[in-house]
């Protein structure tokens, strides 16, 4: 999977997670309208000025729109979505699926605070996605738990 795919899917998922049309997200963040279809549909790259542009507009970092699509490798029938999951049938390529195994917590003012997911692929590989920044994490206890998709 290219930049262009990632940014696509990611753009897509995160899109539909804030009920935002391409158009609203478009306006939103200063975009030509039917960019971010076009964007979605893995049809142009973009900048980084542009990722930035959509990641203030969705409230998110901007690594969220370029890091790892962590559902779906190859083409999928039966479903329009990359994020769909379960009965979902792949062609032309393999299901590849991460799901999270252990978390990292920081103790900041006397509360845990979550600061890292680390995912297990189906092939055994693992990424770790850390949701602040890992300097400014002093100490990190990781706890390891089951977890469940959704």
């Amino acid at each position: 999977m290219d930049l262009r795919d990632r940014v696509g899917t990611n753009l897509r998922k995160l899109r539909r997670l804030q009920s935002l049309s391409q158009e609203a997200l478009s306006l939103k963040a200063g975009l030509e309208r039917g960019y971010v279809g076009r964007l979605e549909r893995s049809q142009y790259y973009t900048s980084m000025a542009t990722v930035q542009k959509l990641a203030l507009a969705l409230e998110v970092d901007p690594i969220e729109l370029i890091e790892p699509v962590l559902i779906t490798r190859g083409k999928t029938s039966g479903t329009a979505d990359h994020e769909t999951s379960g009965d979902q049938k792949v062609s032309g390529g393999s299901q590849l699926l991460a799901v999270p195994f252990q978390e990292g917590f920081e103790k900041r003012q006397g509360d845990l605070t979550l600061v890292l997911i680390d995912y297990r692929w189906n092939d055994g590989s693992t990424v770790r996605r850390w949701l602040v920044d890992p300097k400014k994490v002093k100490q990190s206890a990781i706890v390891v738990k089951p977890c469940i998709l959704l």
